[in-house]
């Protein structure tokens, strides 16, 4: 059975055999493809620059919703907490006891 795969998978070619592996109407379309990918992964401020203004713009309405609903005492269904504030008592997590390690265990 090892013989067969090895021998359809990895016999050697003729002479008279040409590699069709990729062909010029192929490497056409994938150079392009592969030079942005390498442009983008060198320069990446390029993209994303010009969409800083509208992420800027989502964040700060995401906040001043956010900010409104907890002002206004609604907990809207989606809205968490913002970052570095701390959750109302009633909604805080129960802390465990710190389990002991290492040579104090009996």
């Amino acid at each position: 059975m090892i013989r067969l795969y090895q021998r359809s998978m990895h016999n050697k070619r003729g002479d008279a055999v040409a590699s069709a592996e990729i062909g010029g109407r192929d490497l056409a379309a994938i150079a392009p493809l592969a030079l942005v990918i390498v442009a983008l992964g060198i320069y990446p401020q390029l993209v994303l620059g010009r969409s800083e203004g509208a992420t800027v713009a989502k964040v700060r309405e995401a906040g001043e919703r956010a900010a409104g609903a907890q002002t206004a005492g609604e907990a809207q269904p989606g809205q968490g907490a913002q970052r570095g504030q701390e959750p109302p008592p009633e909604q805080g997590v129960p802390v465990r006891p710190a389990v002991p390690r290492g040579g104090d265990r009996p």
